[in-house]
């Protein structure tokens, strides 16, 4: 039946009002469960949502009682499958099912870890954080507060970072395994809070960072050591340490390649190909990694990092002097994915590398900083406390200014991104 699954449960789902028999529409659904999954893992995210749609709606009254596992899968399921086509509406009502209907807090797991991603495309970082850290806390993994200074975090993750280059790589590799069940799942919430975290709070990336090694060193390695190996790459690649961040980096890769760990190989490679290995490789050689990334994620249902991976092609792209004419093309197409997959910081950053190049390419006097989508795109950042976005508009503003020649603009836009971090590191 696996040769024809789709094949027979399309014929299946067309009469299955003449389905009055609760067993076998019991059957029906389950056999929507696996072809959903079966397309989800083809990366036909609109198809996997219809079958599980439909695998929802042939079960019987009642059935959170009456076949609790199988309406659990569904749910989970079709609430993943339906973020990835950015249907957002319909993930909040699943969301709220699931969570009335799931009988203890472990079964709740996967749709805490789904509304985080909902709330954080949605712009609504810090109330996205602050699930995570209530989860966290209950698995046992509870985020310090208060927060500890910023120096001192950043000092343990270079500690450990010192740990790991004591070992070597085939060491690293042949390190045990992670079994404990609570920690597993608190190792999958961290690694979802890192892009946030670097986004709207970068005062807890280095603590995040740090809890992941800690908890990969004492309690072995699991998938998301490979993300958190990855994270560890680029704190080391900001204090211009360049060498251990490659060496970090390939560590990362080379442990996505042993727990054969597909799903988290596009956040990984945003990572480590932004940042060390543009450093030690240069950015041409870097190019083709990032749409791997950028393709890879998309399969995999990791829109999110999928679409970071292209901004990041698209603004290396630009760094490295690729033609104006064929970037703004491609810039354009992603865009209009991340519009359709409703990936707003992704699509926030790239917009304002479009409005360079279109500056650039087209007419010297549309200056980025008077640009009044790019003025909206600044003022959205700053309400939502997004630094990086924010951040990123200062940065792309003074550089277009400087290669115009205006000397005191771009001058201006460096003392308000200086002036602007230090407001917002306050919030």
């Amino acid at each position: 039946i696996n040769d024809m699954l789709f094949t027979v449960v399309d014929q299946l789902n067309r009469g299955k009002d003449c389905i009055t028999e609760e067993k076998e529409r019991l059957q029906l659904a389950m056999l929507n469960l696996k072809a959903g999954e079966k397309a989800m893992s083809l990366a036909t995210f609109f198809n996997s949502a219809s079958y599980l749609k439909a695998g929802i709606d042939v079960l019987c009254d009642g059935h959170w009682e009456r076949c609790y596992d199988l309406s659990l899968q569904l749910h989970n399921l079709y609430s993943e499958a339906e973020y990835c086509n950015g249907h957002f509406q319909e993930v909040a009502l699943v969301t709220e099912v699931v969570i009335e209907q799931a009988r203890s807090f472990h079964h709740k797991l996967r749709i805490y870890a789904t509304l985080i991603k909902l709330l954080a495309a949605q712009n609504k970082l810090h109330e996205a954080m602050q699930i995570g850290f209530d989860v966290l806390k209950k698995l046992g993994v509870p985020f310090p507060s208060p927060l500890p200074d910023t120096s001192n975090a950043v000092r343990k993750a270079m500690t450990t970072s010192m740990v790991l280059q004591n070992k070597s790589k085939e060491e690293f590799l042949n390190y045990h395994e992670m079994n404990d069940e609570n920690m597993t799942a608190a190792m999958k919430f961290l690694q979802i809070l890192l892009n946030y975290s670097f986004l709207a709070k970068q005062e807890h990336l280095p603590v995040i960072i740090d809890q992941m090694m800690q908890l990969t060193l004492r309690f072995g390695v699991c998938k998301e050591s490979c993300a958190a190996l990855g994270y560890l790459s680029f704190l080391l690649c900001s204090f211009e340490d360049f060498k251990e961040s490659d060496h970090i980096g390939q560590l990362a890769i080379l442990l996505l390649d042993k727990l054969k760990a597909k799903e988290l190989l596009s956040q990984v490679y945003v990572v480590y190909f932004a940042g060390a290995a543009s450093w030690m490789r240069g950015v041409k050689l870097t190019l083709d990694s990032l749409l791997h990334g950028y393709q890879v994620g998309m399969q995999t249902g990791d829109i999110e990092n999928a679409m970071f991976n292209a901004h990041v092609y698209v603004i290396e792209s630009f760094i490295y002097g690729r033609s104006l004419s064929e970037l703004e093309r491609e810039a354009d197409s992603f865009i209009k994915q991340m519009i359709e997959y409703k990936q707003m910081a992704p699509k926030d950053m790239t917009l304002a590398v479009q409005h360079v190049i279109l500056s650039l390419k087209n007419d010297p006097s549309l200056m980025v900083c008077q640009n009044a989508q790019q003025k909206d795109l600044l003022e959205r950042a700053i309400e939502n406390n997004n630094v990086v976005v924010a951040s990123y508009i200062y940065s792309l503003s003074g550089i277009e200014a400087y290669i115009f020649g205006k000397y005191e603009s771009a001058a201006s836009m460096v003392q308000k991104r200086k002036e602007m971090e230090k407001q917002m590191s306050r919030k």
